[in-house]
């Protein structure tokens, strides 16, 4: 009996021991392709810093086209470039601290803010150069992020929650970027981090407002169909930018309920102003990918239109050119569900980025609203001038009704004229208001409410 009890309790003691040993074994925290340190070690390691209070610094490596290599060249070549970088990062640096915490996200620590400093500058030449994989030469760009003391933001979560927002605002670029974690961008950061908590506050008070950008007809000489747009008021900060809450619910996968929250707003307020519906011939209401998408969704939308006793047809559903371009089955799907009871379909932002046509025009749109970028220098330039021109021609004649969004001024808007544009959206007629100032304007026949 004892005999047993000494063998239980020295196999216990191995077993505590063996465990405290690869708790505390960084190396049992090893990524298997590059052999750089993994996620948990990470933020195991940041974590016992910021406890120590001791200074680090961090140099944070997007691979962010490793994607396009491993769809071009196979995912051995992929791995062959991750396993190159993983070495080079090691030659780089005097620290033995690098991770690979995604599957594309490389970081190195240093203590002193020279070495941090010579890292950062090595980094950003290493990717300037091209990958030898064989006999092949690649570019692999990448987003570099640079955070100095990161140990002020107190943890690990925040510190990853930071380098995301980096990402997320690197300009877009076919070479690498560099982002420094100044005190602009970390105040940025925290406005999101706020702007993220009060969010699902929002969301559950119902706090969102809705305003109407009229648009207007260049041959009735009327306003003719409004947008409803998305607005949020934060307490402390005022006006949220629209670009700004809606980005963070796409990611937190909050924008279907929002979205969802939103349309009930604008059928309760047309519900409540039936006389627009002698003016206003629809309603244009914003989809973005994920809510499309969603499970539901598309039902959820049509039953709320049921719910109000509004004619379907009275609604004209946006999709973005981007949405558009990735076009495919389940997307269709989508859309035909609206299609059936008769709602309409406006590609929105034609032009903003660099869409197949082909592919953009398998949906069955009935308008198109051209982006405002297409109208900078308009005025002055020829070529450009021809460009927006033509393109108006070309799409009515394939049978679109043409919105020119972004129409400030009146030089343009004679060009828009000239060329036989449908209907003008821009602030030369009015920015989007709220619902009192918009029944002003169509009800009351006032022409502007700003």
């Amino acid at each position: 009996m004892n005999h047993h009890v000494l063998m239980t309790g020295f196999g216990l003691s191995i077993g505590i021991t063996v465990l405290f040993l690869t708790l505390n074994n960084p190396y049992a925290y090893t990524d298997r392709l590059t052999g750089t340190f993994d996620n948990t070690y990470f933020n195991q390691w940041i974590q016992e810093k910021i406890s120590e209070k001791k200074a680090f610094h961090l140099i944070s490596i997007d691979v962010y086209q490793l994607k396009r290599v491993n769809k071009i060249w196979g995912t051995s070549v992929g791995d062959q470039v991750l396993m190159q970088i993983s070495g080079c990062l090691q030659d780089i640096s005097d620290s033995d601290h690098i991770f690979r915490i995604t599957g594309n996200r490389f970081v190195v620590l240093t203590y002193s803010l020279e070495e941090y400093e010579r890292c950062r500058n090595a980094v950003l030449k290493l990717f300037e150069e091209a990958f030898q994989i064989g006999e092949e030469e690649l570019f692999c760009p990448a987003i570099i992020c640079g955070i100095r003391n990161g140990e002020d933001l107190n943890d690990s979560d925040v510190l990853l929650a930071y380098i995301e927002y980096l990402v997320s605002i690197a300009p877009e670029s076919e070479k690498s970027v560099l982002i420094q974690g100044d005190q602009e961008n970390l105040r940025g950061f925290y406005y999101e981090q706020e702007i993220e908590r009060f969010l699902n506050t929002a969301i559950e008070e119902d706090l969102f407002e809705v305003y109407y950008q009229p648009v207007y007809s260049l041959e009735t000489e009327s306003y003719i169909t409004l947008e409803a747009l998305s607005r949020l008021r934060h307490p402390k900060f005022g006006p949220v930018s629209p670009e700004v809450f809606i980005g963070i619910a796409e990611k937190s996968g909050q924008i279907a309920r929002i979205g969802c929250l939103q349309f009930r707003r604008v059928c309760g307020f047309i519900k409540g102003h039936e006389e627009l519906m002698s003016t206003i011939h629809n309603i244009k209401f914003n989809l973005s990918p994920l809510e499309l998408l969603t499970r539901g969704y598309c039902d959820m939308l049509i039953q709320v239109i049921n719910e109000f006793d509004l004619p379907f047809s009275y609604f004209q559903f946006e999709i973005t050119e981007t949405v558009a371009t990735e076009y495919n089955e389940d997307l269709y799907q989508a859309v035909s569900v609206f299609l059936k009871m008769g709602i309409g379909l406006c590609l929105d932002d034609f032009g903003s980025g660099y869409a197949n046509l082909n592919t953009v025009l398998k949906l069955p749109f009935s308008s198109i609203k051209l982006d405002r970028s297409l109208l900078s220098g308009i005025c002055d330039n020829e070529q450009i001038a021809s460009f927006y021109k033509n393109i108006v021609s070309i799409l009515q004649n394939m049978g679109y009704s043409i919105i020119a969004e972004g129409v400030e001024n009146e030089k343009e808007l004679l060009l828009m004229s000239e060329w036989g544009v449908n209907m003008i959206q821009g602030y030369y007629f009015s920015p989007p208001v709220s619902e009192k100032e918009i029944c002003e304007m169509v009800i009351n026949g006032k022409e502007k409410a700003c």
